[in-house]
């Protein structure tokens, strides 16, 4: 169901973010220390740095047109005890000399006190454009409006120190990157590698992948009398309204490519074309009688179905000599019975001169039987289709 997360989906997350974690978990080990040097050399906690602690020579603002005309400084106030939380962070209230009020982060580091209880040096600061987010202005609009006398920039007394670096941050920041990424690879493998073998359906471009997969299912009757001539050999492969008898599939595909391999030669598309060529060649190829040519024939059509699977050739490629030799077909034939048994014939002849056993040349023959007696079977389709004929004179001319 949709918005649920599926069982193997589960299992897939599951063994994906084992071996992440202990990847994670090692790598967050041995490169803690580089990073955290790395990260401590990025940030400036030295003596002047803004947020360190205020020396004499640092002058001090009285006001926001003494901080707006500054570089750096410093401010003597009373003893800060008012902060302003704002969208999870705290700034402090500084009441400034001149009776204004804004808004700083401070470095309590840093913060000098006098002999006088009341009164106390800040960090080196600067005055900063504040950028405030919807949140903070809809805050501010709410509980604070008037608080501060300039809503518009902030006093940054913290600098870097307000992000020091540790040994544990950075531990943590390598293992959490370094699981969310393994997690992701594995789980890509996993649901990549399963999809492709056929252990499970995709859950991600489902859409795009059974569009794919039903491709194989023929468009008009031109494909469907085509897919008619091996109709039993497609019954054999798992069903015979498919072209090639099965569905456009990863797994498919792969187990396709490896019989072509292995009983064709054929590893790519001019193999095939070649093979196709030679099935089908005037002289004949098994030879040059009925049974030859019906076996023969109905095969190049098989072998481009499957081409058709393995993306070897596309569709139109297919439909193209599909029809040539289809019309090869009706031409020599007078019917599906009279193709059906001199295919038969010839494979017959064929098991007998690879050694095939008896019991598969009688699944042949029910095979057919079953399809020839189907009321709604490949074999109901007139035999001299005449969109064949047409296509095959269209294409000539």
């Amino acid at each position: 169901m949709r918005g649920k997360v599926s069982l193997n989906m589960a299992v897939s997350i599951f063994v994906a973010i084992i071996p992440a974690a202990i990847i994670a978990f090692l790598l967050s080990i041995s490169l803690e220390s580089v990073v955290y040097q790395a990260q401590m050399g990025m940030v400036d906690l030295s003596e002047g740095s803004i947020g360190s602690q205020a020396g004499e020579d640092i002058p001090v603002a009285q006001s926001i047109a003494d901080m707006v005309k500054m570089d750096e400084f410093t401010v003597e106030v009373s003893v800060l005890n008012s902060t302003l939380p704002l969208d999870g962070t705290y700034y402090y209230k500084v009441f400034m000399p001149s009776g204004e009020i804004v808004a700083a982060l401070v470095n309590q580091d840093a913060v000098q006190e006098f002999e006088d209880e009341y009164k106390v040096r800040l960090p080196i600061g600067k005055w900063v454009e504040w950028k405030h987010s919807a949140k903070e202005k809809k805050e501010y609009e709410s509980y604070y409006q008037g608080s501060l006398t300039d809503f518009s920039h902030y006093i940054d007394m913290q600098g870097d120190f307000g992000n020091v670096p540790s040994t544990n941050r950075a531990s943590s920041q390598i293992f959490s990157i370094a699981l969310l990424f393994f997690f992701a690879l594995f789980l890509w493998i996993i649901r990549r590698e399963g999809v492709r073998r056929g252990w499970f359906p995709p859950e991600i471009f489902v859409k795009k992948y059974y569009e794919t997969a039903n491709s194989t299912k023929p468009k008009d009757d031109t494909e469907r009398w085509c897919l008619a001539t091996y109709a039993m050999w497609a019954y054999t492969m798992e069903d015979e309204k498919l072209i090639a008898g099965m569905p456009k599939i990863p797994k498919n595909q792969k187990m396709m490519k490896e019989l072509l391999s292995r009983d064709w030669s054929i590893n790519n598309a001019d193999d095939g074309r070649r093979m196709v060529q030679e099935l089908t060649a005037p002289g004949g190829y098994s030879g040059a009688d009925h049974a030859s040519y019906a076996w023969d024939w109905c095969r190049a059509i098989q072998l481009l179905g499957c081409f058709f699977l393995c993306d070897y050739i596309d569709r139109q490629e297919m439909r193209t000599w599909s029809c040539q030799i289809g019309r090869k077909i009706q031409l020599e034939f007078s019917s599906w019975e009279d193709l059906c048994e001199n295919y038969l014939a010839g494979y017959t002849s064929w098991s007998s001169r690879v050694g095939n056993p008896r019991s598969q040349v009688e699944r042949r023959n029910r095979i057919y039987k079953q399809l020839k007696e189907n009321p709604v079977g490949p074999y109901t389709m007139p035999f001299k289709f005449m969109l064949l004929e047409q296509l095959w004179e269209e294409r000539e001319d």
